[in-house]
């Protein structure tokens, strides 16, 4: 990245731009559901997964990541930051479908 102090400071000011954004959107969107769940989490996975390469997310995390740039380069790293995301948004899919298949079909849930 190269990018010294002043790339560091502009990529952790994403973070916090991102979450006032997202806060901006949740105001005007405000109905719930678990499609608009599963959009707004593989939004945030691929965001986190940008960026989680470059500054680590965690502790043990950025050892990882820094670990897989030093062995294999930055691109690497990012690719273990995304695989990380995805695989995490992929279980939540899963553990969705199984507690609410009606409603990840599109269709509305009886209320018990």
């Amino acid at each position: 990245m190269n990018g010294g102090v002043d790339g560091y400071g502009w990529l952790t000011a994403g973070f916090g731009a991102g979450a006032v954004l997202s806060g901006v959107v949740l105001i005007r969107w405000p109905q719930t559901g678990l499609r608009r769940m599963l959009l707004i989490t593989i939004g945030y996975g691929m965001s986190v997964a940008a960026t989680a390469a470059f500054i680590g997310s965690t502790p043990i995390g950025a050892s990882i990541v820094g670990a897989v740039a030093d062995a294999f380069g930055g691109r690497a790293a990012l690719a273990v930051g995304a695989i990380a995301c995805f695989t995490v948004v992929a279980a939540g899919v899963i553990v969705m479908v199984r507690a609410h298949p009606k409603a990840v079909a599109g269709q509305p849930e009886r209320r018990r």
